[in-house]
C-alpha cells in the first residue's frame, strides 16, 4: 500500500508539473482580471500553478504571487474551478429536448458566468432565456 502511495504522489507531482509546464508561457502574470483566474482554474489548481510561479521565478514575483493567490482565494477558486450555475436540467425545464446542442449551451453558458454576465442561479436561468430565444 505505501508504493502505491508514493506512485500515485509521484504521479500527480508529474501531472502538476505538466501542467504547469503546459500553461506558464500562455499566463500574463500582469493579466489579474477575475475572467483569467477563472479560466486558468478551468486547467490548473491555481494554488499549486502559484507555487510554481514563485519558484520558476526564484521568488521574484512574490508580491504578484500574493495578490493572485489572495484574489483567487476571494473568487473562491484557489484549489478548484468556479463551480457551474447552468445545468442540463435548466435547459430542459425550459422546454428544450435534450440534443447535440446542449453542450454548446452549457458551454457558452459556463464561459458567460465567467465573464461575470451573471453570479447567481436566477441569473443564470435569465441568461439561458435570453440565450434561447
Amino acid at each position: 500500500i505505501q508504493e502505491t502511495n508514493k506512485l500515485t504522489n509521484k504521479q500527480k507531482l508529474l501531472t502538476s508539473i505538466s501542467q504547469f509546464l503546459d500553461h506558464k508561457d500562455n499566463f500574463d502574470i500582469d493579466d489579474t482580471s477575475n475572467y483569467t483566474l477563472y479560466k486558468l482554474a478551468t486547467k490548473v489548481n491555481i494554488k499549486v500553478f502559484l507555487l510554481y510561479i514563485d519558484a520558476y521565478y526564484a521568488g521574484g514575483l512574490k508580491e504578484k504571487v500574493k495578490e493572485l493567490r489572495d484574489k483567487a482565494k476571494k473568487l473562491h477558486i484557489l484549489t478548484e474551478k468556479l463551480p457551474v450555475l447552468l445545468h442540463g436540467k435548466d435547459i430542459i425545464t425550459l422546454g428544450l429536448s435534450p440534443s447535440k446542442k446542449f453542450s454548446e449551451i452549457l458551454l457558452a453558458g459556463y464561459e458567460a458566468q465567467m465573464r461575470e454576465e451573471f453570479t447567481t442561479k436566477k441569473g443564470a436561468i435569465q441568461w439561458l432565456k435570453n440565450y434561447t430565444q
